[in-house]
């Protein structure tokens, strides 16, 4: 029974690493145009089995809410996460 747990853990051998790699565009304040933020605060994330948004496969959404460094405009930031 103790040799059945001493296989090896873990990826085998050779095998190669999966990435996912999404660009995103930063957001953008929608009284200003600038790009630059304050800290994000009030996060809420929702979870999926799965979604398609832009032809990306998503599991999760986020909202963060955040305020424009230029100009105090309060805005509300919409992720897709990728498993």
């Amino acid at each position: 029974m103790e040799e059945e747990n001493k296989a090896k853990r873990g990826r085998p051998k050779g095998s190669k690493s999966e990435s996912v790699v999404v660009e995103v565009m930063p957001a953008a304040c929608p009284k200003c145009g600038s790009t630059a933020r304050g800290v994000y605060t009030g996060t809420n994330r929702h979870f999926f089995t799965s979604g398609i948004h832009d032809g990306v496969e998503y599991t999760s959404i986020t909202w963060r809410r955040c305020q424009c460094a230029k100009c105090g405009q309060t805005r509300i930031e919409k992720t897709y996460n990728v498993a």
